[in-house]
């Protein structure tokens, strides 16, 4: 670490670090209602409730009309159900998931409401800790505040970050809860104190009640630990495999959970970990390459984007990429073996397993859910933080050198804004169900427009409750598909129904179905329809 000032300067880059911290923040909560709420959202507000996908469907499917506001008491607190019917709710229609932070969010639902403001609001607030968080893991590993400052930009203005941040999901939770045992479990290595093992035990479990990868924080910890101490049982890995054994406990009773509550032929608990139908390689390492680049530019690009709309940023891409190239290659020649080792540990094993799904089972565990990578962004992002500090400050390197560095800096923090900027007027992002927004959100603003309209759909939970949350109260719907349509002078709408629905509004009510809204961008389908009389 010779030849550096690890000393935070306190002229202009004082005050550009700090600008970017504010901008970060601002990032987090501004337009925070403005995006689409997507399916997964709209599952976070039905675990909220309490209520299960299936018990809404016995209650109203092939029942009576009402309203959209009647439909929505289903994504809202009520006084039926409480925090048991919410954890029953995960373990029966998302096992995947465990309770942790839908509970922390039904808490909060309570005193701010269930609205989309409200329910972001959660995550909101919790990613700005992940700015503390990189700040002190940078302590524990650098010994630099230099380095923390530079970290806590970068995590700052990430489009990454920023858009988990604004999700009602526990991506943004699982993140700084990442950082934060990782700082823990530095500092406990350096200190060796009971407490700081305790501190460490109970936040991997919290991790581990808050999503199940955490697992794999936890094994490249272990792998770190027992590289550290040349594989000798000390104190230290003695303390590590009781805090793995109990975090190992916790993760097995939300098993026997899920056992307990789901029926036996439920699939949906824990499908993350299945195989999904196969993928052609190329696109396999399309989806990796967009996905590890986001970190750092981020213009919406998607896996249907056209090769026109990409082929300008693939410049930037290839750039992202040999700058995190060469941020560990740096990091590995230049720091000890407790530092590199501490952040190639954290890269490599909670990638490498998801690589390996993807390429051995198929689907899509690390190239179509960038989510799952957020430890491993982490890592990279702490390479990078050390990188562009050691360049900037570096006393042993030429003036040309250092003002190439300084404009790296200012080219990845400005790719991180202008990123953040776009995104942050956009109504529709590539992480919150892209097609559906793209085609829920003018389908609604046809059905507000109409007057006196009633909605008809036979489709799936998933895609009705996303577009219902858009349309105004004024909006009727008529869920199912043995159907009793009321008389009236009313603007009859059919929304992604079933060729069975289609037939009996044929045959049975003696209807046309005159299409509405056409997709074009993935498949030729119509998604919204009007009925006419013969």
């Amino acid at each position: 670490m010779n030849g550096h000032n690890w000393r935070l300067p306190v002229t202009g880059l004082r005050f550009l670090l700090s600008v970017l911290l504010v901008m970060g923040i601002f990032f987090r909560f501004v337009n925070i209602d403005r995006k689409f709420y997507w399916f997964d959202e709209t599952f976070t507000s039905l675990r909220v409730s309490g209520y299960l996908g299936k018990s809404v469907k016995e209650e109203i499917f092939n029942g009576p009309v009402i309203s959209s506001k009647d439909f929505l008491k289903y994504q809202s607190i009520n006084d039926q159900k409480n925090e048991i019917d919410t954890i029953k709710g995960l373990a029966i229609e998302e096992g995947q998931l465990p309770p942790f932070y839908f509970l922390v969010a039904r808490f909060w639902a309570k005193l701010f409401g269930t609205s989309v403001t409200a329910m972001r609001s959660l995550p909101a607030l919790i990613s700005v800790l992940l700015l503390p968080c990189a700040y002190w893991i940078c302590l524990e590993l650098f010994e630099s505040s230099m380095v923390g400052w530079v970290a806590m930009a970068l995590v700052s203005v990430s489009p990454m970050h920023v858009l988990y941040a604004q999700e009602a999901r526990p991506y943004c939770f699982w993140t700084v809860l990442t950082l934060l045992s990782s700082a823990v479990l530095l500092r406990a290595m350096r200190l060796q104190t009971k407490l700081l093992w305790g501190i460490y035990t109970a936040i991997t479990v919290v991790g581990i009640y808050t999503h199940l990868y955490t697992v794999l924080v936890l094994i490249a910890h272990g792998i770190y630990v027992f590289a550290m101490e040349k594989v000798r049982v000390t104190k230290t890995v003695i303390y590590y495999i009781l805090a793995f054994f109990v975090s190992f406990i916790s993760g097995l009773l939300w098993y026997l959970t899920l056992k307990y509550w789901q029926p036996p032929s439920s699939s949906s608990a824990l499908s993350v970990m299945r195989p999904e139908s196969r993928m052609p390689l190329m696109p396999i390492i399309k989806r990796w390459i967009g996905n590890i680049s986001r970190i750092v530019f981020d213009v919406n690009l998607d896996a249907v984007s056209s090769f026109k709309k990409t082929l300008p940023l693939i410049p930037v891409i290839v750039f992202v990429l040999i700058l995190l190239a060469y941020s560990i290659y740096f990091v590995c020649r230049h720091t000890s073996k407790p530092v590199y080792g501490f952040i190639l540990t954290l890269i490599v094993f909670t990638s490498l397993p998801l690589m390996l799904g993807d390429l051995i089972l198929g689907g899509r565990r690390l190239s179509g859910y960038a989510r799952y990578l957020l430890p491993t962004y982490l890592g990279l992002q702490l390479a990078v933080a050390y990188l562009l500090t050691a360049k900037i400050t570096s006393t042993s390197v030429n003036t040309w050198q250092q003002k190439f560095w300084k404009l790296v800096a200012i080219g990845v923090f400005s790719a991180g804004v202008l990123s953040c900027t776009l995104s942050a007027q956009a109504e529709t992002w590539w992480n919150k169900g892209l097609d559906q927004g793209k085609f829920a959100i003018p389908i609604a603003h046809i059905l507000n427009q109409a007057d006196s309209p009633l909605l008809i759909t036979d489709s799936t939970f998933g895609e009705v409750i996303p577009l219902i949350r858009l349309l105004d109260p004024k909006v009727d719907i008529l869920w199912g598909d043995t159907l009793q349509i009321p008389n009236g002078n009313r603007n009859l709408f059919v929304f992604l129904p079933s060729k069975k629905l289609q037939e009996r509004l044929k045959k049975q009510y003696n209807y046309n179905l005159k299409p509405v809204f056409l997709t074009s961008e993935v498949s030729y389908e119509t998604r919204l329809w009007q009925l006419t009389h013969k």
